[in-house]
């Protein structure tokens, strides 16, 4: 029977086994290596690095992210996310403001989704930089299938290219202090909803996907380091940690150091307790090319396995441009 299904049907079967893989593993939400220009995409509350470290108020920032390579696909079949991220922190209002534009997809199944933030933070001191901040995203997400019954060695004309529409609400917590620590709290998917996958003409649900409430919680610092007398009053050490919780599932827990140089570049390294070690270089062009009142950032991260774990998914590769200015 296996000899006899052509190459397409095994691509769809595996694609299946890796969806399913992914949702086993808790990890439904894709886990950016370069979070630090989309936290509001799992916190609402939170602001980005662009804003915490150099107070840019404005932020446009894009990436894209390719996952499970080298397991026999390549970057056109691979699992890929893209996100288009607005950021507007107002300190007369206290309130930070974002859309975020989220396109998913791992082979024939994919999402699309629209979320507009907005997060009040109180002033905890007059004298400091301290903030808490509450943040609420919500958003509607477009699931679809390109699934074909038709395209099988034996015909299932009930399977038909289908989607379906999903509203979505993210809540978050956020503390800064100044530009020295920070400590959050989410919960993605709040809603605990299920996109159901109807045949358009018989209304008969074909399959679903459970969407579950994650728990995410980060904290991290800040440490001025001048790099052995070579850096400046910008260089620093970024020490930060991610817990990552599905209910029913193991945590995964990440932990990154990152060296910023003078406002010009970083590079980062970090592991995870899914077995899965993180790379990153990223470059920074402001003040050093005549910008002073805007700022270009271009990363490039690497995710790798190591070791052996259920939770090995081939490797990942990441890059993200992002423009602020005053």
């Amino acid at each position: 029977m296996i000899k006899e299904l052509s190459n397409k049907y095994v691509r769809i079967l595996f694609i299946f086994f890796l969806f399913l893989a992914s949702e086993a593993d808790g990890q439904q939400l894709t886990p950016f290596t370069l979070y630090r220009d989309h936290w509001n995409l799992i916190n609402p509350a939170a602001v980005s690095n662009n804003n915490m470290l150099t107070e840019y108020p404005f932020t446009v920032s894009a990436s894209s992210r390719f996952q499970y390579l080298g397991l026999g696909l390549n970057a056109k079949d691979a699992p890929n996310t893209n996100v288009l991220n607005a950021e507007w922190v107002n300190n007369n209002l206290n309130s930070t403001f974002g859309l975020q534009l989220v396109s998913d997809k791992i082979g024939l199944l994919g999402n699309n989704g629209a979320y507009l933030q907005y997060a009040y933070k109180l002033r905890l001191s007059r004298r400091e930089e301290k903030f808490l901040s509450f943040g609420i995203s919500v958003g509607a997400i477009n699931y679809y299938s390109k699934i074909n019954g038709a395209d099988f060695p034996i015909v299932e004309p009930d399977i038909i290219p289908t989607s379906t529409y999903l509203p979505d609400l993210n809540i978050g917590i956020f503390y800064r202090n100044e530009d020295k620590y920070y400590l959050g709290l989410s919960f993605p998917q709040f809603m605990n909803l299920t996109a159901k996958y109807k045949s358009l003409d018989l209304g008969k649900e074909l399959f679903s996907i459970k969407r579950f409430r994650h728990i995410y919680a980060v904290g991290g610092i800040y440490i001025p380091f001048d790099f052995f007398g070579l850096g400046d009053e910008t260089a620093i050490l970024d020490l930060s940690t991610w817990v990552r919780y599905l209910p029913g599932q193991l945590p995964v827990i990440d932990g990154n150091v990152r060296y910023q140089h003078n406002q010009t570049f970083w590079f980062g390294a970090g592991v995870s307790s899914n077995a899965t070690s993180h790379f990153e270089v990223g470059f920074l062009a402001g003040k050093t090319i005549g910008l002073f009142d805007n700022q270009i950032k271009i990363s490039i991260a690497y995710d790798v396995p190591f070791g052996k774990s259920i939770y090995q998914l081939g490797s990942s590769i990441e890059a993200s441009i992002a423009y602020s200015w005053y």
